[in-house]
């Protein structure tokens, strides 16, 4: 069964109902159950073995496996758990030659690839603008879009 919510990511009950007819034409039966927006986060992610969930960007390869693929990770909702990637993960941190480095983490999604239990029916584009109408535009360092959402609330249009 696919947990969903419309507080997983916009439009994620419409998506799972996709996946669902994607899945019907293979001849899998997927149930799809629509969860309470509340606590969508506390009692379904990371709590049901199979949700619909929604990862922002990371400036970095090594963030993004840090934080979701790390067998450790608090985060990892997959319960991906391969001692050989933790190992070239660690040991990507410390080595200095960008060529090695770059196979390194190319190895470590070809082994998430393989053996992860991740399902990403998509990547969002998000698009950052500003006018030299509006004033209060501040780079986001992490790379989230509008300024980590705060645009509306922080920028103002010149008098």
């Amino acid at each position: 069964m696919l947990r969903t919510s419309d507080n997983s990511f916009p439009g994620a009950p419409d998506a799972s109902a996709l996946f669902q007819q994607s899945c019907a034409s293979a001849g899998i039966n997927l149930n799809v159950k629509r969860e309470p927006n509340d606590g969508y986060w506390s009692e379904v992610w990371n709590k049901q073995p199979f949700c619909t969930s929604y990862w922002g960007g990371r400036p970095t390869q090594d963030q993004m496996y840090t934080t979701a693929y790390l067998s450790t990770a608090d985060w990892n909702d997959t319960r991906f758990n391969n001692a050989q990637f933790d190992q070239l993960l660690l040991a990507a941190r410390a080595e200095l030659d960008t060529a090695k480095r770059t196979q390194m983490y190319a190895d470590m999604g070809e082994i998430q690839r393989d053996e992860g239990g991740l399902i990403c029916p998509m990547f969002n584009d998000f698009v950052d603008a500003t006018s030299d109408r509006l004033d209060g535009w501040v780079e986001n360092a992490k790379g989230f879009a509008l300024m980590n959402s705060y645009a509306p609330l922080r920028m103002w249009v010149k008098a």
